[in-house]
């Protein structure tokens, strides 16, 4: 997905269309909901989140509100990009 982003936003970018990729961690869904009722799923996921510096599942606002920054103008620079939406997992280094 980075790499086809990447290659996507420099064919693209001559005829202005940018290309970005966001990148979740695990968003508070039905399906995440539903995971969470088996005991040992919902362990694995108390161990994942104390690991991840905000130390919280993600919200469907939080990528939402990365969609909506995309679709602005303000955002006409930005192309080519792997924005995270992970709530700091991945400078855990883990």
């Amino acid at each position: 997905m980075n790499q086809i982003t990447k290659n996507l936003a420099f064919e693209w970018a001559k005829d202005n269309i940018r290309v970005n990729t966001i990148a979740p961690w695990i968003i508070r869904t039905s399906l995440v909901d539903d995971l969470e009722k088996d005991s040992a799923t919902k362990e694995s996921f108390t161990r994942l989140f104390s690991r991840t510096p905000i130390c919280r599942l993600g919200q469907p606002s939080d990528i939402s509100s990365v969609v909506v920054f995309l679709c602005l103008p303000a955002n006409s620079y930005v192309t080519g990009q792997i924005i995270c939406v992970e709530g700091g997992h991945t400078i855990t280094g883990v």
